[in-house]
């Protein structure tokens, strides 16, 4: 055979080699079946590696948000542990809020707990971090607590090098998250973390969902005791009702805000509920009921102290307040609770609101603002001057002299004035600092051998 034809045949083998090769190098399906298994074991060895919480989200489903006492820090702990058998690292990405802390606490396996009150969460010789987390408040676990040093991690605002923790294979810790429950909200607290190293942006998120509560909550913040007068209705009953949300027990004490000279409220001894009456306020409040306390309260046509009473409508304000040194010093009063009503006596305010009221409304500060109302009575001989000294500073009064027919009544005009530029803003004020703007009233002496006064209230607004 010819050389030609030798050379002709290893040029075709050759042509068909790299013809097989070429093909199997481009073919779509050959060639996706090796970029699998080249991008599937890069995957494997580049997984991020965490620690397995036993929680990442409290509470768990449906339930309702963790109780919050206002001013009593709080706190929530994670438990994990590291299943891996090489070492995990975390940080802090970032928090919700500053007011949020992240602290770890890590339990070595040689840590004598684990001999002692910790025996109870080994289980042939693996611990248990679901029991740990369920029973992270019971006194066993809170001793294990006083025995740790906690790390605080702070996220990479907070620094540029924010704090490690590696967790060695099989070993447990927990992080805290904590919180100043300084406002009454609902809220979700939350913290995440890095995992690996920061860059990497591989992350995970605890989270607490809270509802912060006064320590004492008012149920009625305002008690109507009605009318009084001196013949068929001397005296009224009525009682305040306090709920505590976050405390079973609680030593209580109510007390007038500002109390008045001849007080018309008698306050009563605090009696905590219990029973069924207890069972049908857990029923029907809003928040959480713990304990729940009634404070009696008895109204009197004739106030202490000696001669009349004074006539016309009254507010009393009153809080409760317990001195349990273990609640911060803020939350240690209720809010204001105001007590209302009205005192009838000879003379009749007529021309004013249903609560007896003179109402200036609203208007402007640099022009003041008027009013007229009448005073009623049968007696005619009754003499009536206005008590300057206790009127409001700011309102001027004008009373007649003498009374005039009206039907089987005589009427006496009392004019009411506030000058320009003489107030500011709202008034009554019954909180503000200003003596002035608390009682804005006009006072009558009904003059006589017992002399009594009528209290007349004057309420508007003063705009700029």
């Amino acid at each position: 055979m010819k050389s030609w034809v030798w050379l002709l045949a290893v040029a075709i083998i050759i042509a068909f080699v790299f013809g097989l090769s070429f093909v199997a190098q481009f073919n779509p399906e050959t060639g996706k079946g090796q970029a699998s298994a080249v991008n599937t074991k890069t995957a494997s060895e580049s997984k991020i590696l965490e620690p397995r919480f036993v929680t990442r989200q409290v509470p768990d489903g449906e339930s309702d948000p963790l109780p919050q006492e206002q001013y009593n820090p709080g706190y929530q702990d994670y438990w994990f542990i590291n299943p891996h058998p090489t070492a995990v690292r975390f940080g802090l990405e970032g928090k919700k809020c500053t007011c949020t802390g992240v602290q770890v606490f890590l339990v070595p396996p040689d840590h004598a707990w684990w001999r002692a009150e910790g025996a109870a969460f080994v289980k042939d010789g693996q611990i248990q971090v679901e029991t740990l987390q369920k029973e992270f408040r019971s006194p066993a676990v809170i001793a294990l607590m006083k025995k740790l040093e906690g790390v605080e991690l702070l996220s990479r605002v907070e620094t540029t090098l924010p704090p490690a923790i590696d967790v060695q294979p099989g070993q447990v810790g927990f992080v805290r998250m904590g919180w100043k429950n300084e406002k009454i909200q609902r809220d979700v607290m939350s913290a995440t973390l890095w995992l690996g190293q920061p860059e990497l942006r591989d992350n995970i998120r605890l989270e607490a969902a809270i509802h912060t509560h006064a320590v004492l909550y008012v149920l009625d913040d305002v008690i109507d005791v009605g009318t009084l007068n001196s013949t068929d209705r001397t005296k009224a009953e009525a009682k305040i009702t306090i709920v505590c949300p976050t405390r079973e027990k609680l030593p209580l004490k109510a007390a007038f805000i500002n109390p008045v000279e001849r007080e018309s409220i008698v306050i009563g001894s605090v009696k905590e509920v219990s029973g069924e009456a207890l069972g049908n306020l857990r029923r029907d409040v809003k928040v959480p009921v713990k304990a729940a306390y009634t404070i009696p309260l008895t109204a009197k046509w004739q106030g202490s102290g000696n001669g009349y009473p004074e006539i016309g409508p009254f507010i009393r304000r009153i809080e409760v307040g317990t001195s349990d040194e273990t609640v911060d010093a803020k939350a240690q009063k209720s809010g204001p609770i105001r007590i209302v009503g009205k005192i009838e006596g000879d003379i009749e305010v007529v021309g004013t609101s249903e609560r007896g009221n003179v109402l200036l409304n609203r208007f402007e500060r640099q022009e003041g603002a008027r009013a007229e109302v009448a005073l009623e009575s049968r007696n005619p001989g009754m003499r009536l001057k206005i008590d300057r000294q206790r009127t409001a500073s700011f309102v001027d009064a004008e009373l007649d002299k003498s009374p005039r027919p009206s039907g089987d009544k005589f009427r006496w005009r009392l004019q009411v004035r506030v000058g320009p530029g003489k107030v500011s803003g709202e008034f009554p004020r019954g909180l503000d600092p200003n003596p002035i703007y608390r009682d804005s009233a006009v006072y009558v002496i009904i003059e006589g051998d017992t002399p009594r006064t009528v209290r007349i209230p004057v309420e508007g607004r003063a705009d700029n």
